[in-house]
């Protein structure tokens, strides 16, 4: 931790378990057994999304204001991966669609604004475009990008798609079939998160062809 972080006279101790990945309550009490904090978190929802396996933390917007901890829209993300414990964030981000709606449709389009909607007709609704920085307005191509490398011993299949890490709120996940019935997420373990230009960052993801002889990947956004 110091390391990382430098000497810090802010930890109290060192927690030996593991925090949920789908969520769970965190309770913070004092040696009088008196609560302090009781947070509980979700990995989807309103709660900021690019927390969920991409190296932010999570950072209250206003704690002077002492906030109802168990609302989502009291936190924001930190302003760079890993977080800055002891310290305030030098920023910090988090657009709702809500907000991106009113940034981005005139005030005619009140009928097809909605999350569900695709106004330009290229197959990408609404929600889509605003977690994946696309032109709800413009036609954009796929968001998927998809490579094989073959050679004589093995064979991979890459898969690439570039998000948003500045909105909240929605969520877009990669997810795996081999018979187009049962899907399942991919394990964040297994992908890789590449920082991009501005709020932005490429998720890949490298399959070996050998693992299945039919292997089908969808773009998930909810």
């Amino acid at each position: 931790f110091e390391q990382r972080y430098g000497d810090s006279s802010f930890v109290a101790g060192s927690y030996l378990g593991q925090l949920r990945n789908s969520g769970e309550t965190v309770a913070l009490d004092d040696l009088q057994g008196q609560s302090i904090a009781r947070i509980t978190f979700e990995d989807g929802g309103d709660w900021p999304t690019a927390a969920d396996g991409d190296g932010y933390s999570l950072e209250l917007k206003s704690p002077e204001t002492h906030p109802d901890t168990n609302d989502p829209m009291q936190w924001t993300l930190s302003s760079t991966r890993g977080g800055t414990p002891g310290q305030a964030s030098e920023s910090v981000f988090g657009q709702t669609y809500a907000q991106w709606v009113t940034e981005v449709f005139p005030p005619e389009y009140t009928t097809s604004n909605g999350p569900e909607e695709d106004p330009d007709r290229d197959g990408l609704i609404n929600k889509a475009e605003f977690i994946l920085g696309g032109d709800p307005l413009k036609p954009d191509l796929s968001p998927l990008r998809v490579e094989a490398f073959l050679s004589e011993s093995s064979s991979t299949a890459t898969i690439r798609f570039q998000k948003r890490i500045d909105r909240v709120g929605i969520r877009a996940w990669l997810e795996s079939s081999t018979d187009l019935r049962q899907w399942q997420a991919i394990d964040t373990a297994r992908l890789q998160v590449i920082p991009g230009e501005g709020a932005t960052e490429t998720i890949e993801y490298a399959n070996s062809v050998a693992d299945a002889e039919s292997q089908y990947f969808r773009l998930m956004v909810e």
